[in-house]
């Protein structure tokens, strides 16, 4: 994980332990290789929204499975 700033890394680590956003994930990288098994190899670009240094939503931009 890697962000411009603090705020940024916060709101992917909050991205990746939310069990509804990492649901988004799954559905997507299930999309992209329905026929995939074992672990999972990827890179998503979030877009992280912050109010005042505080992160207040993260959102999946794109993502690419490895």
């Amino acid at each position: 994980m890697n962000g411009l700033n603090t705020q940024a890394t916060q709101m992917a680590t909050e991205f990746l332990t939310n069990p509804v956003t990492v649901e988004e994930l799954l559905a997507r990288l299930r999309n992209g290789a329905p026929a995939h098994k074992g672990p999972w190899h990827f890179q998503v670009v979030l877009r992280a929204e912050v109010h005042d240094k505080v992160p207040t939503k993260g959102a999946l931009v794109t993502l690419k499975i490895l």
